[in-house]
């Protein structure tokens, strides 16, 4: 099998789960596929600016992406993150207009992406298209709304296991021995609500526990049951947690 049948199994298998193309007609598949542009960004740190993403969608076959922003200062703030089975910029579909700011892989990435005006010329002749869009958009906010719930945990422990997990579960259907990305360290600490040296040492304590495994902001997680009991004990305490089964 060639590396570009290989990716397009992968990308028709992540898009085949997402609530966009869930059940879709096969002609609706079909329009996607024709117009669907690949994409490959072999080296970290490569930027999607905001032009790009006025006019574009984007939806992630591999790696992963930080949607980032400049504050007035200049100082460098992370909005969101997407990975294999995201979609970003939707939004524009509806708006014409991208989101303020601009992406950067942290590691090597896989992309598809549609004009923004070949999605908005199928909305016209698909009248499903408009209301799947709505559907993803919505699950994308409640996936975020639950990340959102972890600022409320009281205790950096606590916070850091249940945010582990929220990446876990957001990673699969990869192996559950994936690696998750951290880095940098800096934005994934202002994102929880913490110092990033509070965050480092949480990540070492877990790692003296055995519960998971952490080298240069790279994580595995060894024993998930040991993440879910620090998250109960959060809950138990009031904390009002809620993360997905397993």
């Amino acid at each position: 099998m060639t590396a570009e049948q290989r990716f397009s199994q992968r990308a028709r298998r992540l898009l085949d789960a997402t609530p966009l193309l869930a059940q879709a007609d096969t002609t609706l598949v079909q329009q996607l596929g024709v117009r669907a542009r690949r994409r490959l960004l072999p080296l970290r740190q490569q930027c999607i600016d905001g032009e790009e993403m006025r006019q574009r969608i984007f939806f992630v076959v591999s790696g992963s992406f930080h949607l980032l922003r400049q504050t007035p200062d200049g100082e460098e703030v992370l909005v969101s993150r997407y990975g294999p089975g995201d979609f970003f910029c939707l939004a524009a579909a509806f708006s014409g207009s991208g989101p303020l700011g601009y992406a950067v892989n942290t590691s090597p990435a896989q992309l598809l992406s549609w004009a923004l005006r070949d999605f908005q010329a199928l909305m016209r002749t698909d009248s499903s298209l408009g209301e799947r869009l709505l559907h993803q958009m919505a699950w994308q906010v409640e996936q975020e709304r639950q990340m959102r719930t972890l600022l409320c945990c009281c205790r950096a422990e606590n916070r850091v296991a249940a945010y582990l997990l929220y990446r876990r579960q957001a990673c699969r259907p990869q192996p559950d021995d994936a690696q998750l990305d951290l880095k940098p360290l800096s934005l994934t600490a202002a994102e929880l609500g913490l110092a990033r040296e509070t965050l480092s040492r949480c990540l070492h304590r877990l790692q003296r526990q055995q519960i998971i495994q952490c080298q240069r902001g790279q994580v595995r997680i060894l024993r998930e049951l040991g993440l879910r009991l620090l998250v109960g004990t959060g809950a138990e305490a009031g904390q009002g947690m809620s993360l997905p089964d397993s």
